[in-house]
Order: structure tokens, then C-alpha cells, then sequence
């Protein structure tokens, strides 16, 4: 393909910037095909009840691509990475319908061959975009020229959950009441390589979740340390390693310190580290975000320094990002709201307390013309 023909392309359909880059550099091969490709756009968009992609661009130069679920005219309502979210006419400089995902896909796939690793972006790509059907036949390909291959199999597993979830209506998605409280679009939610980065983080090594370190991480982390007495120096050694259980390879890297590879470790996205677990189930879907995340408090309009997501209480994109803006806020003088040596003394828990039995008391929040004290303790 042409640097000419990949540059329509990418301009026509716009795509990430991975996918573009992987197009200009693949080396077309004629793949088996599961199916054939849609004759036409218009055919594809006649026989396809999907939600339509667009890509939103706002007056303050912001820019946002979803599913389209509602056109009205003094709003677009738009699903993004699961979430629904309305754009009020006033504030669209324009916004553009995309081609069809079955069309764009065709059109990326066929430059693919057999290049595994370009495979699965593309395989990411029909993911985020809820087209579980075209994604598990991509890695139902993967697996037939590379069996055994574990990020598809993790892949696999991940794709099917949400297959399964999406076709019994399970999936975890704002009520329309919801929406109207919702936080700007822009609110700033940590993306999927974060949340698994913090995941890595919080791995306990005695009782891993799913995880995938590929054998070429291990091959660079064991050359990039070579020398190291952890490191073994035997062709043996290092071939030993190479068969060694995910939390083995990551307990290495945490006691060489090798923080680069840590991003390369793969925690499966339908698992959670244990902490992360209780986190969710005993913190943030109970009284977190019923009591200091309300739109009343913390995650509404008037929240003041701490401002906290309020919606989708058990999503990892709304648990982490709360957790990370809980673990590095500080009070005026510095103190961190979390005291990881004396967890009763955080000011998280104190502040939830009657202010006459607390070590941090909540200040004051008074609301309306008689200015009445809004807060309660819990």
C-alpha cells in the first residue's frame, strides 16, 4: 500500500495513531477470510443496526469520538469507553460521522497478514469500539498461526466476558437519570495502561490475579540486567526463566527494580489485585461515592479541591481514577488523606466522623439563602 493511499485512509477514517503507523509499515499478505467484506458503505450501513462513531469537536477545542446514541438538536448524547455522554449543541464547533467499524476494519485488515502483534491493536481497536463478534474472530486467526499465543488467549477471555455481558444487558451503564449529574466530559479518567500500571503496583505475589508477561519482556529484562546476582548467567538459567509463572517473572522485576518493564506486565482487565478488590467493594461502592462523591458533595459542582468521579461505582475507570486522586490529594498543610502506618487516622475515615469525635473535623458546608449545614457525618 502507498504512503498516498495510507494517508486518504487515515484522513477518510480517522484512525489512532498505532493503527496508521502499523498500516505504513505492515507488508500485505493475503489472510484467509472468515467472511467477506461489505460490498459498499452503503450496503454496510443499511444491513447494521450499530450506533454510528462520530468524532465530536468542541468550542474549546477539545475533541471526543463515541457512539452515537442520540441526535437532538440542542444536544449530542454520545457513548465513550462506556460511559454516556452529552455534548449540548452550544458547546459543538462541528462533529463528523464516521464510516462504518465493519468497513474500516476490512480496510486495516487486509494489510495485516499475519503480523501478530499488528493483529492484536487491531483486535484492541474492535474491542473499544463493541464489536466483540469481528474481534474474537481476529484472535480465533491469531491462535490458528500461533497457538498458545497469551495475550490473545487473555484476549479471548476478556472479549467473550464482555460479549457475554453486552448480549445479556449486564454491562455496567449509567441510567439516563445518571447523566444529567455527570461531571464534564473532559473529567479526567485515568486510561486503561494506567489502571493496569496501578494494578501492577498492588499485585499481592502469594495470591496473583491473571496476568501476561510475553517471552520477549522477559528476554530484554534479563539482557538490560545481566550482571546482577539475581540475574542468572547460564543459557539454562535464562531458559528457565522463560518458563517461569507470571508472578515469578514480575517478583524479579520488583526486586531488580526494573519500573520500565512494569507497563509490560498484563493484568487481565476483568481482574482486580486484592487491595484493589476491597477498595472497590468495601470503600468505593458503599459509602465513598453514596456519601463523599454525591453531586451534592465531592462530585458535584461545588466540590472545591477534592473533586471525585460520582458515577459507575464498581467500573475500574471510575475506581481507580477516585483512588488515585484519594491517595495523592493533601490538606492545606500537607497531610495526605490516607496514613498507610495508621490507617483509623486518615483524614478520609476522620472526616466522616461527628466533628466533636474527629481528628480532621469536616469543615463546614453551608448551602441556600438560610445557609444551613449540608454535610452529615456518617
Amino acid at each position: 500500500m502507498s504512503l498516498d493511499a495510507i494517508t486518504r485512509i487515515c484522513r477518510l477514517a480517522p484512525l489512532p495513531l498505532a493503527i496508521c503507523a502499523l498500516l505504513a509499515t505492515a507488508q500485505p499478505e493475503a489472510p484467509p477470510s472468515p467472511a467477506q467484506p461489505p460490498a459498499t458503505t452503503d450496503d454496510a450501513e443499511s444491513e447494521t443496526s450499530e450506533p454510528q462513531e462520530v468524532e465530536v469537536f468542541l468550542e474549546d477545542g477539545q475533541s471526543f469520538t463515541g457512539l452515537l446514541l442520540e441526535e437532538r438538536p440542542d444536544a449530542l448524547v454520545l457513548r465513550i469507553a462506556g460511559i454516556k455522554a452529552t455534548f449540548p449543541t452550544t458547546q459543538i464547533k462541528r462533529y463528523t460521522k464516521l464510516e462504518p467499524v465493519e468497513v474500516r476494519y476490512w480496510r486495516m485488515r487486509e494489510t495485516m497478514g499475519r503480523d501478530v502483534t499488528r493483529l492484536l491493536v487491531l483486535v484492541e481497536w474492535l474491542r473499544d469500539r463493541e464489536r466483540y463478534d469481528l474481534a474474537l474472530v481476529e484472535l480465533d486467526r491469531i491462535l490458528e498461526f500461533a497457538p498458545g499465543h497469551a495475550e490473545a488467549l487473555l484476549q479471548v477471555k476478556l472479549i467473550t466476558k464482555l460479549r457475554d455481558m453486552h448480549e445479556s444487558g449486564d454491562e455496567q451503564r449509567p441510567s439516563p437519570t445518571q447523566d444529567a449529574d455527570a461531571p464534564r466530559p473532559g473529567f479526567p479518567l485515568l486510561s486503561p495502561d494506567e489502571i493496569n500500571l496501578i494494578k501492577v503496583y498492588e499485585v499481592d505475589l502469594d495470591d496473583p490475579p491473571d496476568m501476561v508477561i510475553t517471552r520477549d519482556t522477559i528476554e530484554r529484562l534479563l539482557k538490560e540486567h545481566v550482571g546482577d546476582p539475581l540475574v542468572p548467567t547460564t543459557r539454562e538459567g535464562r531458559e528457565a526463566y522463560l518458563r517461569k509463572r507470571p508472578e515469578e517473572i514480575l517478583d524479579l522485576m520488583f526486586r531488580l527494580q526494573a519500573r520500565p518493564f512494569y507497563d509490560e506486565v498484563r493484568v487481565d482487565p476483568l481482574d482486580q489485585p486484592n487491595s484493589m478488590r476491597l477498595f472497590r467493594d468495601e470503600v468505593h461502592a458503599t459509602w465513598l461515592i453514596n456519601a463523599c462523591a454525591t453531586t451534592a458533595c465531592h462530585g458535584g459542582a461545588d466540590a472545591g479541591r477534592l473533586r471525585l468521579y460520582p458515577r459507575r461505582p464498581r467500573s475500574d475507570r471510575a475506581v481507580y481514577t477516585n483512588f488515585i486522586i484519594l491517595e495523592r490529594h493533601r490538606l492545606p498543610d500537607g497531610t495526605p488523606l490516607i496514613n498507610y502506618d495508621d490507617p483509623k487516622k486518615s483524614p478520609l475515615l476522620q472526616a466522616g466522623l461527628p466533628r466533636s469525635e474527629s481528628l480532621y473535623p469536616h469543615p463546614e458546608v453551608l448551602r441556600g439563602v438560610a445557609r444551613r449545614e449540608a454535610w452529615r457525618p456518617l
